[in-house]
């Protein structure tokens, strides 16, 4: 496995490394919709030969750029959408084979959810079953610090497709929502997915039928699973997400919910609450400061990225009042939560 090291992405704190299998035919889907993919490559600092090289890890910033210069470029906002059509049937390497052996979807998708680091360190993918409904949820680690609405786009697309491919072509799923402004195509998202699909809500989220889950599929044998297994598991010891990360991805998920404790993401990650207080005081931190940060880090996606209303964003962030929200800001950016947002709507990005 070859790694990347970038000057502009890497030098960002927490830079994460990522497959460049997200972005495996962008070169050619550029060039089909009348752009050019080396300027884009130049902005990010990638070698083009690097976009298309399936045993290259790159950083997770430079590759969300570039999806979003892309798009901006050849004007599309379903950039993404026509992406996962070109890349289907989508290669994960080891992770997707073990995901692709599971005897149902319930099994296939704890797999996924389970070993997604291997695939990409800044994204958590967690699966909620509900009695009628369940739903994957993607929480990103760099939600609030990097436009990443094209590179979520594109992971719900192959969401749909690969259960397209295992449950049939009629298959449709229940809902899709995105914590992000709508497109001005929204439209074209319901006709992709088939489905109601929302956007500026609390979570990003693939919503299906329960029932899905207890679907028989055809898959490997029994050995040749046995084998993809131990690969996968002795991979993903080499990439674990520390505590902190963990806590943090589990956070933001739970923020919305009242299983926001220490004590319930101890249950979670299988620890002792104690144990997971220690863990957190040895990285020099405390859940009450992560729930803090968090809390704030979504404020400040949803202010950038959307035009929630501020009383809004103040409620579904369970802040007591929207002065508490004023006053975390303030406390931080010297600015209020107003200021801040016209301050930091996003414009094209720099270089296009």
């Amino acid at each position: 496995m070859i790694f990347v090291s970038l000057s502009k992405a890497a030098t960002m704190p927490d830079s994460h490394l990522v497959s460049t299998a997200p972005i495996r035919h962008i070169a050619r889907l550029v060039e089909q919709l009348g752009g050019d993919i080396d300027p884009l490559c130049q902005l990010v600092g990638l070698e083009r030969n690097v976009i298309e090289d399936m045993q290259v890890r790159i950083p997770y910033p430079a590759l969300v750029k570039l999806m979003e210069a892309a798009a901006q470029q050849c004007q599309r906002p379903d950039f993404s959408l026509l992406l996962a059509n070109m890349q289907h049937p989508y290669n994960m390497g080891p992770l997707g084979l073990l995901a692709n052996s599971g005897e149902n979807l319930n099994e296939t998708l704890d797999y996924l959810t389970r070993y997604y680091h291997l695939h990409n360190q800044s994204v958590k993918l967690l699966l909620q079953r509900g009695e009628t409904y369940s739903q994957l949820i993607r929480e990103d680690l760099w939600l609030e610090k990097l436009p990443t609405f094209q590179y979520c786009t594109l992971t719900f697309a192959h969401y749909y497709l690969n259960m397209r491919y295992a449950l049939g072509e009629d298959y449709k799923p229940a809902f899709v929502t995105f914590t992000y402004s709508a497109p001005v195509n929204r439209g074209d998202y319901e006709d992709y997915f088939q489905c109601p699909v929302e956007f500026e809500q609390p979570i990003n989220a693939f919503g299906f039928h329960s029932y899905t889950l207890d679907i028989k599929l055809t898959r490997a044998s029994t050995q040749e699973k046995k084998y993809l297994h131990d690969l996968v598991h002795r991979l993903a010891k080499s990439t674990e997400l520390t505590v902190v990360q963990n806590v943090k991805l589990l956070t933001r998920h739970l923020l919305h919910s009242d299983n926001c404790s220490q004590e319930y993401i101890a249950q979670l990650l299988q620890i002792h609450p104690k144990k997971l207080q220690r863990a957190l005081k040895d990285s020099g931190t405390t859940f009450r400061e992560i729930r803090a940060d968090s809390r704030l880090a979504l404020a400040e996606h949803f202010l950038k990225d959307s035009d929630i209303p501020l009383t809004v964003i103040s409620e579904m962030l369970d802040f007591s009042e929207l002065s508490a929200l004023s006053r975390a800001f303030k406390s931080k950016h010297q600015l209020t939560p107003r200021e801040w947002r016209e301050r930091h709507k996003p414009a094209f990005i720099d270089g296009l």
